[in-house]
């Protein structure tokens, strides 16, 4: 892991080289039966606090280098370097990233978006926050491919049974799920797509994606992170898309918000939270620019 660190921590590392270096070492360590998966306690799926945000569909977190201080519902956890942790579906979490054993904050977190995975590579803030800096990674998922999020659900299914069958099982779907990326990252196809190094546009959109919830995204963040003037990227990212960059990311976060209305049983305040509003009163007031009605009544109207 350290080779792998000091290539993460580069100022301008090459992404797919790293997330292919790491998945490789990680299917290492489950074919050895070596590896460390952390996951959540499962009741605190579909809760939510002040500050914590949550997705729809699992993500995958790998620690590079630092810690990750995880809060969720129902535990706290501290995840070192060399492991990795699976958030399910539907789990309020927030992360504070923290420098351990002498090596700064990096992790990569595998995110899975309608017809590909992403891979984004964060290091840490001035306010111990993790942050794209590093750069992002999308993979091509045609729908002819095996759905990545129901065996990740299956992973959590099987971790929360007991013997040693189970404990085989987690590993062998886990190491499926990293072996098909793994492939998909050494297919020419694939690195030829453009998708490897971003354009700032891009970029930007992949950072907005992986900070929905973080009460602290604006453009300002999103500039210094892209490493330009929040002027520039604001002309820039208009140009290219036809939208303004604030107002991009006000609609994502409804459109992340109406996912919430419709799927879990968060109620409005706590979906506010998990989009990045800091004040639940400031979101009913978005939401009613935007759809003509409150949270509660287009909750109400949705068919399920």
């Amino acid at each position: 892991m350290d080779i792998l660190y000091q290539l993460a921590v580069q100022p301008r590392p090459d992404v797919r080289i790293v997330c292919r270096r790491l998945l490789g070492a990680w299917m290492e360590r489950l074919r050895n039966r070596t590896a460390v998966l952390r996951l959540p306690p499962a009741d605190g799926a579909g809760r939510l606090r002040r500050g914590m945000h949550m997705h729809l569909l699992p993500e995958l977190f790998m620690q590079i280098g630092g810690q990750t201080l995880f809060r969720c519902p129902g535990d706290t956890f501290t995840l070192g370097a060399g492991e990795m942790c699976l958030m399910p579906r539907a789990v309020g979490h927030d992360e504070q990233a923290l420098p351990a054993l002498g090596q700064a904050f990096v992790n990569a977190v595998l995110m899975i978006a309608p017809g590909h995975l992403s891979l984004h590579l964060a290091h840490s803030d001035d306010h111990h926050r993790p942050r794209l800096h590093a750069g992002s990674l999308a993979i091509p998922w045609p729908e002819e491919a095996p759905a990545v999020a129901p065996l990740l659900d299956e992973v959590v299914r099987l971790h929360l049974a007991t013997g040693t069958d189970a404990a085989e099982a987690v590993r062998a779907v886990l190491l499926g799920v990293l072996a098909m990326i793994w492939v998909r990252l050494d297919d020419e196809t694939a690195a030829g797509s453009g998708t490897v190094r971003p354009g700032r546009t891009d970029h930007c959109r992949a950072l907005v994606r992986a900070q929905l919830g973080d009460a602290a995204l604006s453009v300002q963040r999103l500039a210094v992170a892209l490493g330009c003037s929040a002027d520039y990227l604001s002309t820039q990212f208009r140009r290219e898309s036809g939208v303004c960059l604030a107002e991009y990311i006000n609609r994502q976060r409804l459109s992340h918000a109406k996912q919430l209305l419709t799927a879990t049983g968060l109620n409005v305040s706590e979906v506010a939270w998990a989009c990045g509003y800091r004040e639940p009163g400031y979101f009913i007031r978005q939401f009613r620019r935007h759809e003509g009605i409150t949270p509660r009544v287009w909750r109400r109207r949705v068919p399920v």
